[in-house]
């Protein structure tokens, strides 16, 4: 997602039921943000967090069955908090048995900070259980500009008309997020909303228009989908964007929604972009159809050209062997398509369910990296700590060092369940964001003692 600026009126916090964000084993939840402008030069921080009922503990409480969560969120800047705050949710259940994989509980919690470079921590707690899960990030909420600006894209799984005072009302609009933004089959529409600040002043005899064009991009930069351009008339210098797609036919796979605003008057334009996952039950395992001859025919990456085929190896060169990549680089369009689908189908950890969970995570990291680490036009995936959340998945800890005068930035991450703990050491040595792997603990990572030397 770019760093664009954002805007809105405040979301309450609030609990909800919501469909289709894939079932999680064990204490887990989905994590997302978004940006906005608000008043007085402060920007407005939204938090989106779905935790899958699956993963809770429900105990009886006469007549029904009750989960708590203790919620705690934290921000810093640099080594001090500037809010530091928690709360309980509770959540009803006719009978465990009645929990079902697929649903999940909504919470959103906004906070209007100044500008400048923040770490968030999100902890979740199950009450009734031991589980526990923490997740942070880096966000920098940016300086009030003075020209055409846009907020940050929010990603939901509906948005409705509605004039209540309700926790997730905001401009007239019932918004219920998809912090996961997962869609697929079973949620097939993406609906997206934003805020467009500082048009043109409205004078007389001025164009008091604007045009909208929204674009849904593939992994490889390629526009899959473009709505038609929408020019609107508007009655002040800031306005509500928001609609609808259905992606639900799109091919599983990491995709980005792409909204470029134009302002008519000034012909200004700026651009915001987010990404969105995809996942379709059916394109994941063989499929065999009747044709002419034995042969299957592979669904999941039917369609795809051969240039689309590299690129969905390339995902998964980090967990391939040497010789699938020798292997790989031989074989004609119809060989690598069949290729990609055996080499996941290998790695189903449970070939009885519908989906491959294996290759489902994977792909969330995917779209993770690109949303994290993104950096001198590189995707997140290819950067060095896109590889490690790729291989590894999230780490259990963080320790982030901003820039000082006595150094350079750099992070150390660590992996309590790699070979008893393994450290990675994630240094920015040009001051550009892109942060390399300079030390691991690991086995097989780059191993630098004196990585510190870097540093300087």
């Amino acid at each position: 997602m770019k760093n664009k600026k954002t805007a809105v009126l405040p979301l309450l916090l609030g609990m909800t039921a919501a469909l289709c964000v894939s079932p999680v084993s064990g204490m887990d939840f989905s994590l997302d943000y978004a940006r906005f402008e608000a008043s007085q030069g402060l920007g407005f921080l939204e938090l989106y967090m779905a935790v899958p009922r699956s993963g809770l503990t429900y105990t009886p409480d006469g007549l029904t069955f009750r989960a708590g969560l203790g919620m705690n969120v934290r921000i810093l800047l640099g080594d001090s908090t500037v809010l530091d705050q928690s709360w309980e949710r509770t959540d009803t259940a006719d009978s465990p048995a009645s929990v079902l994989p697929g649903q999940v509980l909504n919470e959103v919690h906004s906070v209007f900070l100044k500008s400048g470079s923040y770490t968030v921590l999100v902890r979740i707690t199950d009450q009734a259980g031991s589980g526990k899960k923490e997740k942070r990030f880096e966000i920098n909420i940016p300086c009030p500009e003075t020209g055409l600006s846009l907020s940050d894209i929010q990603l939901a799984s509906s948005i409705t008309g509605d004039q209540a005072a309700d926790r997730f009302v905001k401009n007239g609009f019932r918004i219920l997020p998809l912090p996961g933004a997962v869609y697929g089959s079973t949620l097939p529409v993406l609906f997206y909303y934003a805020e467009i600040y500082r048009l043109s002043p409205l004078s007389p005899g001025a164009d008091s228009t604007y045009s909208v064009a929204v674009r849904f991009m593939n992994d490889r930069g390629r526009c899959v989908r473009e709505m038609p351009e929408r020019t609107k008339r508007r009655m002040a210098a800031s306005v509500v964007e928001m609609g609808n797609a259905l992606v639900g036919s799109f091919e599983t796979g990491v995709y980005r929604i792409r909204i470029n605003v134009r302002d008519n008057a000034s012909l200004d334009s700026i651009e915001a972009e987010k990404p969105f996952y995809v996942f379709r039950p059916q394109d994941t395992g063989r499929s065999p159809q009747v044709t002419g001859t034995a042969e299957p025919v592979y669904r999941e990456f039917l369609g795809l050209d051969e240039q689309d085929l590299n690129i969905h190896f390339e995902y998964a060169r980090f967990i391939a062997t040497g010789e699938e990549s020798k292997i790989f680089k031989k074989l004609d369009e119809t060989g690598k398509r069949k290729f990609l689908e055996e080499f996941w189908i290998k790695r189903d950890p449970d070939v009885l369910t519908p989906q491959n969970e294996r290759k489902q995570e994977y792909y969330s990291r995917i779209r993770l990296a690109e949303n994290r680490y993104s950096a001198l036009g590189r995707p997140g995936w290819k950067t060095d700590r896109g590889r490690v959340l790729l291989l590894y998945g999230e780490p259990d800890e963080i320790r982030r060092n901003p820039v000082g005068s006595w150094g350079k930035p750099y992070e150390i991450w660590r992996f309590n369940k790699i070979e008893a703990g393994a450290l990675f050491v994630f240094a920015d040595e040009t001051g550009s964001g892109d942060y390399r792997l300079v030390h691991s603990t690991a086995s097989n990572e780059i191993h630098d003692v004196q990585w510190e030397s870097v540093m300087y």
